[in-house]
């Protein structure tokens, strides 16, 4: 019965529907959009705030902070009662290892202007003015007590990408929690980098090993220690062997071993020299080319894989697209591009341009002694440039870190000099403190990009073998949270427009014949 009842209704709604599509006036169309539309408004506000401002839920107990020792006091002495110096605490591990103490200060001829103290001595939270925190060594259930000393900033700090930072990508509602981060990202609040300040100098000078001097048995060196990467490089690279010789130095594939040695005099200049192990970056300067290939395609992450080619001298095989690596590369065509070739259409370049001397110099034209004749190597492209100067002038992640605290704690003490109380409340905090609430995302394009289901699997299945040398698997349901529910939006809203048209008709119509719209019974 109950069927037949729902058939019955289902056959006049869609009679019903048919006769209005013939019937319909524009300005009942016009009017059920309208309506529609504002009453789908609501809806996607409760769907967005939903999705995007969760409240952020933690823990009500929160980490017991141990009382200072007397070494802690005199520390705190020198570096908390003081108006020029601030303590930072980093309350968490880096990869399990604590951070011990780093100064950050004028001092060893170093350009900060500003002297901080950054301590895993977490007795000295009660003076610090900053607390920092490793995005891989965070432990929602071992956070300290909030602005125990006035405002005391959190710092969320890493050099990883989200796909293999996946407490970051997995929880970004708690990402709310932190006022200020210091990832490789350019518009992180402290950049950090591989790259170093004397960029420009390292790339102006001729290559290390002169073009002749270079190995002819393969043109290129790889070096890679992940070979599980998110970007699945290793898979590209796999197939390129097959077209090319390629000499691997690391745990991928690797065909050379041992690892070169290279012997060195000492510094006492008693004439016995001493072996050590080569550097990457002199592997890479006896080759024509040095695969570059990071784990995850991120905007603006490079590693020390591509400082080690350029102070190599040598042209870098880069994975990733080619406007991810404009900022990086001293003019554009200065790297080859694995996203620009299959495997084999890169090895027939790589062989052409090892028979071309002529050609492969051209590549190196932005370094001294590489044009022929003496002609002075050519500008740098503008986005190199940019990159040059802001790496010459930034005096690095922590020191920017520290002249920040700095300035909110002098805007602190001024707003406590007004004498409105000794500890300010969150609103007042907030008056006079740009960063409370703020948020820090993670790069959303760059997990979706950077992540292959078939890597995930296999991180799971290393996981559940027990395989404790690999990085844990990343839940598959965590890779998936930028998805807005847009979707769902779009088709109630979509929903809500026919519905009030037909309404809107049916009503339009029974007025015009003097009778009501009825179901059936």
């Amino acid at each position: 019965m109950a069927f037949a009842r729902a058939a019955a209704a289902w056959s006049y709604a869609a009679g019903h529907g048919r006769r209005l599509l013939h019937t319909v006036s524009w300005k009942a169309l016009g009017a059920g959009v309208l309506l529609g539309a504002l009453l789908a408004w609501p809806l996607l506000l409760v769907y967005g705030r939903a999705h995007w401002t969760r409240t952020v839920l933690l823990p009500e107990a929160r980490a017991a902070v141990p009382p200072p020792t007397a070494e802690d006091l005199a520390v705190a002495a020198e570096w908390a009662d003081r108006n020029d110096s601030l303590v930072i605490v980093a309350w968490t591990t880096v990869f399990g290892e604590p951070v011990g103490e780093k100064r950050v200060d004028g001092g060893a001829g170093k350009a900060c202007p500003r002297r901080c103290l950054i301590t895993n001595r977490r007795a000295l939270l009660p003076f610090a003015k900053g607390v920092m925190f490793h995005a891989r060594d965070v432990k929602l259930d071992d956070l300290p007590e909030r602005d125990v000393n006035g405002i005391q900033p959190w710092v969320l700090f890493t050099a990883e990408t989200p796909p293999n930072d996946f407490w970051p990508s997995s929880a970004p509602d708690q990402l709310r929690l932190f006022d200020y981060s210091m990832t490789y990202r350019v518009d992180s609040d402290f950049p950090q980098t591989y790259l170093q300040a004397n960029l420009a100098q390292v790339v102006r000078q001729p290559p290390a090993v002169p073009l002749a001097a270079k190995t002819t048995v393969a043109p290129i060196a790889w070096v890679q220690s992940n070979c599980r990467t998110f970007a699945a490089r290793e898979k590209y690279m796999a197939e390129l062997m097959t077209h090319v010789q390629v000499h691997s130095y690391g745990s991928c594939l690797r065909n050379q071993a041992p690892w070169p040695t290279v012997q060195v005099p000492t510094k006492d200049g008693d004439g016995i020299p001493v072996v050590r192990d080569k550097k990457v970056s002199e592997i890479f300067a006896e080759y024509r080319f040095a695969v570059v290939a990071e784990n995850s395609d991120c905007h603006d992450y490079v590693s020390e894989k591509l400082w080690n080619a350029l102070e190599a001298g040598v042209v870098p095989i880069v994975g990733g697209p080619r406007a991810m690596y404009a900022s990086f590369l001293p003019v554009p065509d200065a790297a080859l591009f694995m996203d620009e070739h299959t495997p084999e259409e890169l090895a027939a370049r790589v062989r052409a341009l090892a028979k071309d001397d002529a050609a492969y110099l051209h590549m190196l034209r932005y370094r001294e002694g590489v044009l022929p004749d003496g002609q002075a190597p050519v500008p740098f492209s503008s986005q190199f440039n940019a990159t040059v100067h802001r790496l010459a002038t930034s005096r690095g992640a922590n020191c920017q870190m520290c002249m920040r605290l700095h300035e909110d704690w002098d805007s602190e003490r001024e707003y406590l000099a007004r004498g409105r109380g000794t500890v300010p409340s969150e609103e007042q905090a907030a008056a006079y403190s740009p960063i409370r609430g703020s948020a820090v995302r993670p790069d959303r394009e760059c997990v979706r990009a950077s992540l292959d289901p078939d890597v995930i699997r296999a991180h799971k299945r290393r996981q559940q073998t027990g395989d404790d040398e690999l990085l844990p698997a990343p839940d598959e349901a965590a890779v998936t949270f930028s998805a807005t529910p847009w979707g769902a939006v779009a088709f109630s809203a979509v929903l809500l427009c026919v519905v009030c048209i037909w309404a809107l008709r049916s009503l339009c119509k029974a007025r015009a014949a003097g009778v009501s719209v009825e179901a059936p019974a």
